[in-house]
């Protein structure tokens, strides 16, 4: 080192080379990367399955109430058929009867 007219000797400088691979700071920052994905890909994941369950609980919802519509009208034209079959033997009987009179 100079200063003026005098000089002065340090000693020598020496450079350290960085050793090969990842500092501790390039770690972290790769690590709350990873792990930022991870949540990103995990909270996807817990949409997708929510809404597939919800899914299939309305298309459940919707399959018994179509079973219970079937249902009613197999019903109501069960009886319908009964009441045509007894107004069609009436009308027989009737007609049965008019014709034994005569």
């Amino acid at each position: 080192m100079r200063v003026g007219n005098l000089t002065f000797d340090l000693g020598y400088v020496e450079y350290q080379q960085q050793e090969p691979g990842l500092s501790l700071i390039q770690i972290i920052v790769i690590a709350v990367i990873v792990g930022a994905v991870c949540l990103i890909a995990a909270i996807v994941v817990i949409v997708v399955i929510a809404r597939v369950v919800r899914s299939k609980r309305r298309v459940d919802r919707e399959y018994v109430r179509l079973l219970k519509e079937l249902t009613d009208l197999e019903a109501r034209v069960r009886d319908q058929c009964k009441q045509g079959d007894r107004h069609i033997e009436h009308l027989l009987q009737h007609h049965h009867h008019h014709l034994s009179v005569v």
